[in-house]
């Protein structure tokens, strides 16, 4: 057990330290991820460069974006009759470990305390669901997951830098952003 821990830390430390070495992938869709290819010019007063934009960009990845991103994955886990607790447990480290980075990383956009006491609460909701996760505690792990699935609409109107259309997450971006409007479907 101890050696998988250090292998997904050593990982992410791997994949942190490339982060600078990314460009475009602030959620604006150019670059590709290529070395010396970020459209962004240079950060605005208290916005973070483009190896910050890519280091939210990854933990947000691995942690919510698409079906098999650390969220939903653990929400269908947690709502099985028997949980894989062994499983939760790996995963549910992980998720705080990744949450509490995020703190450490400068904010696309906003305020660097409003970006400290949301990622704070992030991270708080994360620790919350890992020690629930050792405890086998189902109620407490679903109460826990819940905070962290509903707490990103909030972070994300002060932090999220928004590209034309939205800048890729579902919702799109702020009003006459430039793309289409979303599919009726999540229109609101």
């Amino acid at each position: 057990m101890m050696v998988k821990s250090s292998q997904g830390i050593v990982v992410l430390s791997m994949a942190l330290g490339l982060l600078p070495l990314l460009g475009g992938c602030d959620g604006t869709g150019g670059g590709g991820g290529q070395a010396g290819s970020s459209p962004q010019g240079p950060p605005g007063p208290g916005g973070a460069g483009p190896g910050q934009a890519s280091g939210i960009k990854l933990i947000m990845t691995k942690l919510a974006k698409g079906p098999n991103s650390l969220t939903p994955v653990l929400g269908k886990a947690l709502k099985e009759a028997e949980p894989a607790w062994e499983t939760i447990q790996e995963q549910s480290k992980e998720y705080a470990l990744l949450a509490a980075e995020m703190g450490k990383l400068d904010p696309p956009k906003g305020s660097k305390e409003s970006w400290a006491k949301l990622t704070a609460d992030y991270a708080e909701s994360a620790a919350d669901l890992e020690k629930a996760a050792s405890a086998k505690d189902k109620d407490a792990a679903l109460t826990a997951h819940g905070q962290l699935a509903n707490s990103c609409m909030a972070c994300h109107r002060e932090h999220r830098r928004m590209g034309p259309g939205g800048g890729g997450f579902p919702g799109g971006g702020p009003p006459g952003g430039g793309g289409p409007p979303p599919p009726p479907d999540r229109a609101q």
